[in-house]
């Protein structure tokens, strides 16, 4: 797991030119309180280039995330994506903003263990020839989210405060479908070797990973 948590660190150079705060500030959308207590909110999805630098500021599609007690939920509907392209989507979790150094959470605290952050595959799926795609994802607190994992899918740490945490889900290119091995589906590393050819590393000790596509941040 190692890969996406030292790429989005990595991306850090991003936030020297814009940071995610002032970037998403304007994606901030709707909350409530549900009859049965949940808490849902909508943000909006916003483009990512693969070099680690934010592009022109704007929103591609919708993110809906639902807070129970003990899980979150989230439906995205989100477009501009490569046709017939293999994505993934992992839940970014800032389970204690409090420890984060900014308000909200921002890159610098992906390493920042008084954030408790955890990063788990949420879902994956192949954008249509319009570039759309709808992903849906579910995560119990504790090691119930992760025994419900699918076999093989990357995980960092758990869920552990779903109604307080900063909630994050990154969309990641992995190449055409037409070449998929089913292990595209379930890393953040592995796909298409002209597309997963991100070094986050060094050219001494390489991290080779896919690239960030899209984001939505949800704040509690």
């Amino acid at each position: 797991m190692g890969g996406i948590v030292k790429k989005l660190t990595v991306a850090l150079a991003a936030a020297v030119v814009l940071s995610l705060v002032a970037l998403l500030s304007g994606a901030l959308g709707d909350s409530g309180v549900q009859a049965d207590g949940n808490k849902k909110s909508k943000v909006g999805v916003m483009t990512f280039v693969e070099d680690g630098l934010y592009s022109e500021v704007k929103k591609v599609g919708k993110s809906t995330l639902e807070r129970g007690n003990d899980n979150i939920k989230v439906k995205i509907k989100t477009k501009k994506l490569i046709s017939n392209g293999v994505y993934t989507v992992w839940w970014v979790i800032f389970n204690n903003p409090a420890g984060c150094a900014t308000t909200p959470c921002d890159l610098p605290d992906i390493g920042n263990p008084a954030a408790e952050v955890a990063i788990i595959w949420a879902d994956a799926g192949v954008a249509e020839d319009n570039g759309k795609i709808e992903f849906e994802g579910e995560l119990k607190t504790g090691q119930a989210g992760i025994d419900e994992l699918p076999a093989g899918a990357l995980h960092n740490g758990m869920l552990t405060n779903p109604m307080g945490a900063q909630v994050e889900n990154h969309i990641v290119f992995h190449g055409d479908a037409a070449n998929a091995t089913p292990q595209w589906f379930l890393d953040d590393s592995t796909g298409d070797p002209n597309v997963c050819n991100v070094n986050i590393g060094t050219p001494d000790d390489p991290v080779i990973v896919c690239p960030l596509a899209q984001l939505a941040r949800q704040v509690p």
